[in-house]
């Protein structure tokens, strides 16, 4: 722009009131990059990760064609500034604190806009960007709020309650399986008040609860079993 706007000036004045507005072009132009940082800061902070990686993703994209075709507008070939480097054509502070045209040489301009492509076409994968703006969980967190299997397989079903209904059903188990009313009064007058209790109670514990005989114990055991598994109770 500096070079096309002052092409055939000669004047010193002239000459510098275009560097200095072109120097000023230049300085809003960054003013500008940081102002949807600053807006995402403060406005969209849940996205503002997000918001960063497409603005750094996009400046690393298109600053090298940018930077082409403004140099084409200048007047100046593009692949003569790759071949020459830029001489005297970024705004930049010296020593001094005041705003000179610095140089860049083409073996540190073309790798950086070799190296800026690349990032640009990393930063906006859309499963680099999804990877990181999505929150992730804890594997502890991710582990509690995983449902019990059984809860999901048996959600409405309670653990059978020890009651008179319950203790009549056992009995009547008993009796439909010809065990003795003595050892069935024995059993119950033992603890054991639903069908569950029964079943879930090895042979060897309910013989040492009741005093029953073990061989006897393990046969009712053993029937009761059946009865329940394949008996459809």
């Amino acid at each position: 722009m500096f070079r096309l706007a002052g092409y055939g000036v000669t004047d010193p004045v002239a000459l510098t009131a275009l560097w200095n507005l072109y120097s000023l072009w230049v300085f809003v132009s960054i003013i500008l990059v940081f102002i949807p940082v600053i807006v995402g800061f403060f406005v969209y902070r849940p996205n503002f990760k997000k918001i960063i990686l497409f603005e750094a993703g996009g400046l690393g994209l298109f600053t090298p064609f940018w930077f082409a075709l403004a140099t084409e507008i200048s007047g100046e070939s593009f692949i003569g500034v790759i071949l020459n480097g830029v001489e005297n054509g970024l705004p930049f502070f010296n020593e001094s604190g005041q705003i000179v045209g610095i140089s860049m040489s083409p073996i540190l301009l073309v790798p950086i806009l070799l190296l800026m492509i690349v990032i640009g076409l990393i930063l906006l994968r859309p499963s680099y960007l999804l990877e990181q703006t999505t929150p992730k969980k804890l594997p502890e967190l991710a582990a509690l709020t995983e449902p019990d299997p059984i809860e999901t397989e048996m959600p409405d079903v309670a653990p059978p309650v020890a009651d008179a209904s319950s203790i009549d059903e056992l009995r009547t188990l008993l009796v439909e399986l010809s065990v003795p009313l003595v050892t069935i009064d024995i059993i119950v007058n033992a603890g054991y008040a639903t069908i569950t209790d029964l079943v879930g109670t090895s042979p060897e514990q309910l013989a040492s609860t009741t005093g029953l005989d073990p061989k006897i114990v393990q046969d009712i055991h053993l029937t009761v079993q059946k009865k329940v598994w394949f008996g459809d109770i």
